[in-house]
């Protein structure tokens, strides 16, 4: 009687022992495959090259461990809202395809109108040969935009001067004397003011950016047009419409790269020319 009791209990304490092994398994497994659950996302199918449009033949669907996958990742359920995206990024085989390496059909169609920072506007002006640098404009290079219109459009209203940023300390000492020399009667004096600064340059005619180039343009060479379309401020479009009803403007192109935007502003007038003429060194 009492072997089969210590039979009984050594079966007992073995279930126990294999059910307490079998819980404590479970618990390892289920604590490693936290954060591994399977998720569905688009691959590249072949090597997948910039500037072609996603398709359905293109992508293959691959799991991966969710704590893997990345937020921008598409989904094989969202695939349908990414075919006739254009590629931006080249994607090698086998690679996620990020929304971010997609363009998406209604940013395309909307034109101009995509290439538009939040709160800029687009605005064209006329150039011509001489005050649109020979043809040598691009979209993408920025420019410094000139304004010359008559003097007393830029008179303080108290003082009587100009306001300048670039004139000798005695200027406006010597302004009076100016003022009075020469021939009765004579027009009046005109100003060139320094208007707008680091202006990006959307288009040429009607080519915008590197997808609209003609192919003069893409060789390198000189492009035929007569406007040019800025990406400007709300502000900065008013003033520049006032002040071409008033006078003319001129475009002066900025080296690549260079973002420095003076605070003063800089006019430049008949006594100004005379100054530095006379005293060069005052000057920048």
């Amino acid at each position: 009687m009492s072997k089969n009791l210590a039979l009984i209990v050594a079966v007992l304490m073995g279930v126990l022992a294999v059910g307490m092994v079998y819980t404590y398994t479970k618990r390892v497994q289920t604590q490693a495959k936290v954060g591994l659950d399977l998720k569905r996302v688009i691959v590249a199918k072949t090597d997948l090259l910039k500037g072609a449009v996603l398709d359905e033949t293109a992508v293959a669907a691959r799991e991966y461990a969710s704590k893997y996958v990345e937020d921008r990742s598409i989904s094989e359920n969202e695939a349908a809202t990414a075919f006739g995206a254009v590629i931006k990024n080249n994607i090698q085989k086998g690679a996620p395809i990020l929304w971010s390496d997609l363009v998406m059909p209604e940013v395309l169609d909307a034109g101009l109108a995509g290439d538009l920072q939040h709160g800029m506007n687009a605005m064209t002006i006329p150039v011509t040969v001489l005050n649109g640098l020979s043809g040598m404009l691009k979209a993408g290079m920025k420019i410094n935009i000139l304004c010359t219109l008559d003097a007393d459009l830029l008179a303080d209203t108290e003082s009587g001067y100009m306001t300048s940023g670039n004139q000798p300390a005695d200027m406006k000492a010597m302004k009076a004397d100016m003022a009075s020399s020469g021939a009765a009667g004579a027009s009046k004096q005109k100003a060139t003011v320094r208007l707008l600064q680091n202006v990006l340059i959307l288009a040429t005619g009607s080519s915008r950016g590197r997808g609209g180039q003609t192919a003069a343009q893409a060789a390198g060479g000189e492009q035929d047009y007569n406007t040019i379309t800025l990406e400007l401020t709300p502000m900065q479009a008013q003033i520049l419409t006032f002040c071409m009803a008033q006078g003319q403007i001129g475009v002066v192109l900025r080296k690549a790269g260079d973002t420095a935007v003076d605070a003063a502003p800089s006019v430049v007038t008949f006594d100004t020319v005379h100054d530095y003429l006379v005293r060069p060194a005052d000057f920048k």
